[in-house]
């Protein structure tokens, strides 16, 4: 297990690296129209986009951002996650939950192309629409966070430890904060990490389909849109992002299992 997490860190230390170069070198990223769609070389890797930018290098900042994005979302998710758990396990409200179960019932995928419509009807920033972005993506994924810590919770609180530390006199939020929370935690990490890939393939799928972040932001869904619109004559565009996409993913899910 300590391996993986040491590849793992390891590939995230080495694409943040990799994209603080890029940034500090902007040349890099300059469009060269000769260059459009050119070929895997040893100078281009990957080859070029149909502007003539280096695909290996847009594939490591897409990367980064999609990786960020997922994090942060996930991140979010998994504090509402928490907080709604508990509150479900300890109040018991028919009403929060319905509210919760009509919330579960709306497909992610509708609210969060909704949304990022209406972000653009009001022209936002990018940088506001990404923030935007993680938010939605936070809040229509929180569910299974939220579901799972009741289960848990449910589970800690029929064991002897609990009546136990009850009937010594300590209140519901010390036993909940001193023994329960802590009973839960490496099920609840454990769980939420392997949410993490959900998130990397919402945005990317998003992206992709157009409905999701726009350009001039690089994420892996663009990437393979621009690439998609050249695979008949280029496959190279989108098989050398889907490769380092698919090593990101394989690396995040070998640490969740």
């Amino acid at each position: 297990m300590k391996i993986k997490i040491y590849l793992f860190f390891i590939f995230i230390l080495s694409l943040t690296s990799a994209n603080f170069f890029i940034l500090k070198n902007p040349n890099l990223m300059n469009s060269k129209i000769e260059n459009s769609l050119c070929q895997i070389s040893q100078e281009h890797i990957f080859g070029c986009d149909s502007l003539g930018r280096d695909l290996f290098l847009r594939s490591l900042i897409g990367l980064f951002n999609t990786f960020l994005i997922g994090s942060l979302s996930l991140t979010l998710a998994m504090i509402v996650g928490l907080l709604f758990g508990f509150a479900l396990a300890i109040f018991k409200n028919r009403i929060l939950n319905s509210i919760f179960e009509l919330l579960n019932n709306i497909p992610p995928l509708i609210i969060i192309s909704l949304l990022m419509l209406y972000f653009r009807m009001l022209e936002l920033s990018t940088g506001l629409q990404m923030l935007g972005f993680i938010i939605a993506l936070a809040l229509t994924h929180f569910f299974i966070i939220a579901k799972s810590v009741e289960s848990k919770i449910k589970e800690e609180v029929i064991k002897d430890y609990f009546l136990a530390a009850r009937a010594m006199g300590l209140t519901e939020f010390q036993v909940y904060k001193n023994h329960v929370f802590p009973n839960i935690v490496k099920s609840f990490l454990v769980i939420s990490v392997t949410q993490l890939t959900t998130f990397f393939l919402f945005e990317s799928t998003l992206s992709f389909l157009g409905v999701g972040l726009q350009p001039p932001l690089i994420t892996v869904g663009l990437i393979l849109q621009d690439g998609w619109r050249h695979f008949s004559d280029y496959p190279h565009l989108l098989l050398g992002p889907v490769f380092l996409f698919s090593l990101m993913l394989l690396l995040v899910r070998r640490i969740g299992f």
